[in-house]
């Protein structure tokens, strides 16, 4: 009865084991990438102020925007998104300057960076990459400028529990499109701050400040628009509870579960050892009496 109980324990724990280790080498790696039912969004509110040519003034105008990525298929390292871009500007008077958009995209799993797609023209990644480390630094797309900014590491923040690592990213002057007078030139500045879960790469807090400026030539004649939108108290609380679970499950499932079930059958298997041992000795034992 030992021995049949020992051999049961013996191949319980040699089946958990395995399941394990098939699930860490198969499993697990996956929890590191983006997942293939991705779906986030972000809304940010605050303030556009554009240069008004009758009042010799700006004029000011509160605006909320919200963007939203949805995953349509992954496959081969890639995952296909759909972007959908939209803002709400009392009046309608400035929704010219934030257009509804939707873009089709295909990013890297691994690091969120732009793949060949629908799009043109888009570099670096369209989200903060899975993984950071504190010192790490990437490159983030802006559509509002049609420019890839340098993302450098400012330090660590817990924003509602939940750690985070801040992220800064300034441009001045990058060149946008001539007007076909070939004359006049707008340029634009551009400061991104973003406070990022490292493991999975959700954004907890976003904050844009662009200024957008008149050239002629080199030389700018004076500031359009000054766009300046930021996620609100209450979506950082709901982003920051996003992030929370989408960490969990990462810990859960991607390295706390193989882990514990691996420790539970080399447990299991030992113990099953150990008695077939003893059950074994006792029988020499008995001989030897015998």
């Amino acid at each position: 009865m030992t021995r049949r109980f020992a051999g049961v324990l013996l191949a319980l724990g040699a089946a958990l084991i395995a399941f394990s280790v098939v699930w860490l080498v198969t499993v697990s790696p996956g929890y590191g990438l983006l997942r293939q039912d991705y779906h986030r969004s972000e809304t940010l509110t605050g303030t556009f102020s554009d240069w008004n040519a009758a009042a010799g003034a700006f004029v000011e105008s509160p605006v909320t925007v919200r963007r939203e990525w949805r995953a349509e298929g992954a496959g081969d390292g890639v995952l296909s998104l759909t972007e959908t871009t939209s803002a709400t500007v009392p009046g309608g008077a400035t929704a010219f300057a934030f257009p509804d958009a939707t873009a089709h995209l295909n990013v890297d799993r691994k690091t969120g960076a732009y793949l060949s797609g629908l799009y043109g023209g888009r570099r670096g990644h369209f989200s903060p990459p899975p993984g950071l480390k504190p010192g790490d630094s990437f490159t983030l797309w802006v559509q509002a400028v049609l420019w890839a900014v340098p993302m450098k590491y400012e330090g660590a923040e817990s924003l509602h529990g939940v750690k985070t690592l801040a992220f800064r990213g300034e441009a001045r002057d990058l060149p946008l499109d001539r007007e076909p007078s070939g004359i006049i030139q707008h340029s634009a500045d551009v400061a991104i701050e973003l406070h990022v879960e490292p493991r999975t790469g959700n954004v907890v807090s976003r904050a844009e400040h662009v200024t957008l400026k008149v050239m002629d030539g080199k030389v700018p004649i004076r500031t359009q628009s000054v766009t300046d939108i930021r996620s609100s108290d209450e979506e950082v609380a709901r982003l920051a509870r996003l992030a929370r679970g989408e960490r969990l499950r990462g810990v859960l499932l991607g390295t706390f579960m193989p882990w514990a079930v691996l420790g539970l059958g080399a447990l299991l298997a030992l113990e099953g050892l150990f008695l077939l041992l003893v059950a074994s000795w006792r029988k020499r034992a008995a001989r030897r009496g015998a």
